[in-house]
Order: C-alpha cells, then sequence, then structure tokens
C-alpha cells in the first residue's frame, strides 16, 4: 500500500530523513509515485494496481470549454450540471466513507476479515477476491466465479456487512445506493431505487419515515447496531460520520507507517500527529482525539495492527 506524496514529505521534513533507512524510504518515495492515492490508485495487489477511491478527497466534476464544445452545451450549463452532480454525490458518497471508519475499527469485522483471508490466502493470491455485487452506474454484470465453498463464504461475509466486495485485504467497498436502480425489470412509468440499510435518509415527511421504517424496522442485525445507532433518523449526532471518514484515511496511513518504519518513528508521535493535522487539514488536538479513539476501539496497538505489504 502507498503513503500520498504530500504525507510522505510531510513527515521526512518533520521527524528527519536521517532517521530513516535510506533505501526503504527510496523504495517508499517510488511507490508513492508508482501509485498516486490522490488520484485513486493506493497500492499494488497480485502485481496489479489497486484503484480505490475512499482514501483521497472526492474530485469534484468539472468541465471546460473544449468538453462544452463536444457535447454542444454551454459553459453556463455545464457548470449547473456538475454543481448538482457534486452535492448528490458528496452526500451519498460521505456515508460509504464513515462507514469505512466505523468498520475498520471494528474488531468482530478485523476478525471475521482476518480469518477469511488467512483461510483462503492461497486461492486468494492465485484468483482474487469473488466478483463484487455490480454498482448503480454501470448495466454490466459482474464476471462470474465457479461457485465453490469458499466463494460462497466471502459472498456471505459481503452480504453480512453490507459490502460491494473487498478490493484488496482490509479495503472494503460499502454497497451504494442505486438511483435509479438499472438492474430492477421496473414497468413503464416507475423508477426503481435501491438504498441499503447502512445508509441515513435526509429527507422530511411521510414518505421518508416510510423509508427509515423499512430500512431500520424489526430485525436489525446485532453486529451492525453501532452504525446503526449513528445513521437512524432520530440521532441528531450525523456529524460523527465525517469524523469517521477522517478516522479511516488517518489509521490506514497511521498504520502503514508503523508496519514499515515503526524505528524511524520511535518517539516522534507529536511530530506525526503534527504531519497528520496539516495533511487532514484539522488540528492536532483533533488528530489526537481521533487516535485516542481509534486505539479505544482496537486497543493500544489498534492503530499499528497488520496491514497487508505493497
Amino acid at each position: 500500500m502507498a503513503l500520498p506524496s504530500r504525507l510522505l514529505e510531510l513527515i521526512v521534513q518533520n521527524v528527519g530523513e536521517e532517521r530513516f533507512d535510506a533505501d526503504a524510504l527510496q523504495r517508499e518515495q517510488q511507490l508513492a509515485q508508482m501509485a498516486p492515492v490522490e488520484r485513486g490508485i493506493v497500492g499494488f495487489w497480485r502485481g496489479r494496481h489497486i484503484s480505490y477511491p475512499f482514501l483521497s478527497p472526492r474530485q469534484p466534476l468539472v468541465f471546460n470549454q473544449q468538453a462544452a464544445d463536444i457535447l454542444k452545451r454551454s459553459i453556463g450549463n455545464l457548470a449547473s450540471i456538475a454543481a448538482d452532480y457534486n452535492r448528490r454525490s458528496e452526500q451519498l458518497d460521505l456515508p460509504r466513507r464513515g462507514y469505512l471508519g466505523w468498520l475498520l475499527t471494528n474488531r468482530q469485522f478485523l476478525e471475521e476479515h482476518d480469518v477469511l483471508v488467512d483461510r483462503h490466502r492461497q486461492r486468494l493470491e492465485t484468483y482474487g477476491f469473488p466478483a463484487a455485487t455490480p454498482s448503480s452506474c454501470s448495466k454490466q454484470q459482474p464476471a462470474r466465479i465457479n461457485d465453490t465453498a469458499w466463494v460462497h463464504e466471502f459472498r456471505k461475509f459481503f452480504e453480512r456487512w453490507r459490502l460491494q466486495g473487498l478490493d484488496a485485504p482490509h479495503l472494503p467497498r460499502p454497497l451504494a445506493p442505486r438511483l435509479p436502480d438499472l438492474f430492477a425489470n421496473a414497468p413503464a412509468g416507475v423508477c426503481s431505487t435501491s438504498l441499503p440499510d447502512i445508509y441515513p435518509t435526509l429527507g422530511r415527511g411521510a414518505m421518508d419515515e416510510c423509508l427509515e421504517d423499512a430500512l431500520r424496522g424489526a430485525g436489525q442485525p446485532p453486529h451492525l447496531a453501532g452504525w446503526m445507532e449513528i445513521v437512524e433518523k432520530d440521532n441528531p449526532a450525523k456529524n460523527r460520520i465525517g469524523k469517521l471518514a477522517r478516522q479511516f484515511r488517518l489509521q490506514h496511513f497511521w498504520r502503514i507507517l508503523h508496519q514499515r518504519h515503526d524505528t524511524a518513528l520511535s518517539r516522534r508521535r507529536k511530530a506525526l500527529r503534527h504531519c497528520f493535522a496539516e495533511f487532514l487539514n484539522v488540528s492536532e488536538d483533533t488528530v489526537r482525539s481521533d487516535l485516542r479513539e481509534i486505539e479505544c476501539c482496537l486497543g493500544p496497538d489498534g492503530s499499528r495492527g497488520s496491514t497487508p505489504s505493497g
């Protein structure tokens, strides 16, 4: 897994280049160039790059004059379309990022994940993870995998934790809304949508109340209870979703750093907090609080847990 170039630069400047093994640091810098996290390429697995959008901020849609000429639209019209798209995408994307923050600090999820990955590591190295659930923006059906017992194990795991799949070990992809659901055979005049129960409802009125009851009525799965409390309609503290989204990035990069450069980072926790505060555009107190919460969930060494090499 790669580190963002900007974060790596900050760490070298504030921790001190002399503390790092020269060869290890060079490899780190080369990996950051080969896998630009800022562009959604987060590392390599099974000899291929990993495309994963949740470890960098969303890139807004922008149209230029060339696009306007090709589409035969005015630049003002396209700017309005882009603004609507960016606003809606931000609202729909944030719960997935927040869910990742909750998921990757959930001991039960991590234990089940690690047991499953360790049990089938050889198969995963050969075949990769079973095909993910198709997204809402594509009509293409996922490639079929022969229905063997290990594939069913992963598909049950994905369903249990509301995942489209795993892009690589420790990189889950949560289910996404389908608006509209292009896989539904809806009759003419009917727009069918699909909304996973891990999403908050944001509107008001009778329709929204019915939707909330349908998503989080009786029979909620106990292993998701903590997240359901966060997203339920009557919970006023939905700003916690944004915090969890930030903590997902923090714990991921913090863990990689300590896995590969633990000796160099010894007794440099304050300098690291400063680097992450600048990188995440928050205060050092916020980073300190986030790390405390992560360690509270996973234990004192939780932020230094295992992560796949690459």
